[in-house]
């Protein structure tokens, strides 16, 4: 275990440390230098986060001025010591908003060797606003194996080799029990084996099931020697310039959504097709539901098994198919269909 002290530096007294600051963000970033093992808080200044706002608009901007190569023509290669992994959240992460508390990747990715982004669900962002960082900015790379545990001010740099050759859903078990937490007190974000061993298309996944995947953000963390990020959720207040107003907005978002014509096709039409229900159990009476809901029974009662599975199917349909006979077992019909 490797504790890091947060320290943040000591701001000079100028326009920018005097501007307030824009409601919603906790005004520091976590730098992580895995090269020397060491942590600690920057604040960005109010002129930052309204022209970056979080999230992909920072870290591309975080790319731009720090992996830039010799010349600055081009930037470095993903699996350079000085690409850098951003680790986003966005304004809203944190409040009352429905949907927001996810987390965004940026970083030099291995599938293009160029800049990439990529968002996942979860409350990565939500546990992370409440430690007191709008984002986590890594760079260099670990001699050996380990993962970033964050609590608050505490910020760890663990001895990674009890997780080594888990999957993402083992990783976040194996932390779980170790920290004593579940739940939203706990998000993981994590590499498998695929990161572990450089595959360029590795993902980062978390809180089990949601995937950062985009070119190959998850072997840019493994070649970083990163198992994990586990971040319990924090203590920290945030506070909205227009608290009324966010939850007001919210709600309306929550209504009109749903609601919304065009928002509604969609949403039936595509539950209509992938569960293949009608539009009467589905609730709704667009005429895109009723006629997605028409086309897809009308598919199903035409086709046969093994017409719908495709035309290698189609050629085995001439075998036997055998049925259950009374006071049959399903293991038996098993065994006489082969």
């Amino acid at each position: 275990m490797t504790p890091a002290t947060v320290t943040a530096p000591k701001q000079t007294r100028s326009k920018t440390a005097t501007t307030a600051r824009p409601g919603g963000f906790a005004g520091n970033l976590l730098r992580v230098d895995l090269t020397r093992g060491k942590c600690w808080a920057e604040p960005w200044g109010p002129e930052r986060m309204r022209a970056e706002l979080g999230g992909v608009g920072l870290g591309a901007m975080i790319l731009y001025r720090e992996t830039a190569a010799k010349g600055g023509k081009k930037n470095v290669a993903w699996d350079h010591p000085d690409n850098r992994l951003v680790l986003g959240t966005g304004p809203l992460a944190g409040l009352p908003v429905w949907g927001t508390g996810g987390l965004t990747v940026c970083t030099i990715g291995p599938g293009t060797n160029g800049p990439t982004s990529t968002q996942a669900n979860g409350f990565f962002g939500t546990n992370l606003k409440y430690c007191g960082y709008d984002a986590i900015v890594i760079q260099g790379q670990s001699k050996n194996w380990v993962y970033l545990y964050i609590n608050d001010d505490v910020i760890e740099l663990r001895d990674a080799k009890s997780l080594m050759g888990l999957d993402t859903w083992e990783t976040q078990y194996a932390l779980n029990r170790e920290t004593g937490l579940s739940g939203h007190q706990l998000s993981v974000y994590s590499i498998g084996v695929a990161g572990e061993n450089l595959v360029r298309f590795a993902a980062i996944q978390g809180d089990f099931g949601h995937v950062a995947s985009k070119n190959g953000c998850g072997a840019v963390m493994g070649k970083k020697r990163l198992k994990a990020v586990a971040i319990v959720k924090g203590t920290k207040a945030l506070s909205a310039a227009d608290p009324r107003g966010v939850i007001q907005a919210a709600e309306d978002m929550s209504h009109d959504l749903p609601t919304w014509p065009r928002g509604r096709r969609r949403s039936c039409a595509r539950t209509s097709i992938t569960a293949g229900i009608s539009a009467t159990r589905a609730g709704c009476t667009t005429a895109t539901c009723r006629s997605s809901a028409t086309a897809t029974s009308k598919a199903r009662s035409s086709t046969s098994p093994s017409t719908r599975a495709g035309p290698a199917a189609a050629g085995r349909s001439a075998r036997p198919i055998a049925t259950a006979s009374p006071g049959s077992t399903p293991s038996a019909t098993r065994r006489a269909s082969t």
